[in-house]
């Protein structure tokens, strides 16, 4: 097979006109214009550009047919499987605090679908590096078990809401970019669902982790759960109360990010085009402009 440059022009030239069509028809970067969920209002308040974009990120796929989906498969069979949005749900705790949910039922929340450690790795940090490229980042100490900080630390004002206070987790789960946290279900963090906001553990017996009076087999094996596929009202006990959303094929986002790949590929060099695509994507997801990390 002949390589055939021009084709990378043929692509920059069919991105584009996308572009002009989504531009025309309203399409847009999501951005999360409700009101916050009431168990997180008093902490949006406090750390209202943290806490947005977290919101912005966390809701992207999930909330129907937002401003930013281009093309959305709405045919999933949420009765017999409900593939992702079932799968990846953690069953709600059975404490005191979840007495107005279904609690402790592993109808339609399975709770068996997490990450794994590698693809953990592959976030980025809050400075919008790899792990292994920040020069801020201690690979060496990742599997260290730290203590958050606490409500009264200083370092808490930017993590409220995104992280629990003064709980044991691992310094692989610090200064991290905000989708690690919006799409991930940590120890220390929180998995929104079932309309809780869930501090959890991800250790046996504790919330989000294993519980064999709940089910034997289903739970998150790395102790990672996988929650930016999941409504944060999406409830267990019938397939009519998880929240039905398209999945998303082709975002706004995707189309930025293959413009800046196709330009990459035909310049056979970055551009100040390539920048303002990426960044566009990047502004979104609260790291810096990439020309900034990688100066």
């Amino acid at each position: 097979m002949t390589y055939v440059k021009e084709k990378w022009k043929q692509a920059i030239d069919a991105i584009n006109d996308a572009l002009n069509i989504c531009s025309v028809n309203g399409i847009k970067l999501y951005t999360y214009e409700k009101e916050p969920f009431i168990y997180d209002r008093e902490d949006f308040d406090a750390n209202r550009a943290k806490m947005q974009t977290l919101y912005d990120l966390r809701m992207v796929i999930c909330d129907p047919w937002n401003s930013e989906l281009v093309w959305g498969y709405s045919g999933i069979d949420y009765y017999n499987q409900g593939e992702l949005a079932h799968s990846s749900n953690m069953r709600l705790p059975s404490g005191s605090e979840f007495s107005s949910g279904v609690r402790g039922t592993a109808e339609y929340s399975w709770q068996w679908m997490g990450a794994t450690y590698q693809m953990v790795e592959r976030y980025y940090t809050k400075n919008g590096l790899p792990i292994t490229e920040d020069r801020t980042f201690d690979i060496s100490s990742v599997y260290e078990i730290i203590t958050t900080p606490g409500v009264m630390d200083p370092e808490y004002t930017d993590i409220r809401g995104i992280v629990q206070p003064g709980v044991q987790t691992i310094r692989l789960y610090m200064d991290r970019e905000p989708r690690f946290y919006a799409n991930l279900g940590i120890t220390g963090g929180y998995w929104r669902a079932h309309s809780f906001r869930i501090p959890t553990l991800m250790f046996g017996g504790a919330y989000g982790g294993y519980n064999s009076a709940q089910h034997s087999t289903d739970f998150f094996c790395t102790g990672i759960g996988i929650q930016k596929f999941v409504h944060p009202e999406s409830t267990s006990g019938a397939w009519q109360r998880t929240i039905k959303y398209p999945y998303p094929i082709i975002r706004l986002a995707d189309l930025y990010l293959m413009k800046a790949e196709a330009l990459n590929e035909y310049n056979d060099a970055p551009t100040q085009e390539v920048y303002n695509a990426i960044n566009l994507v990047r502004e979104r997801a609260g790291i810096p402009r990439v020309e900034s990390v990688w100066a």
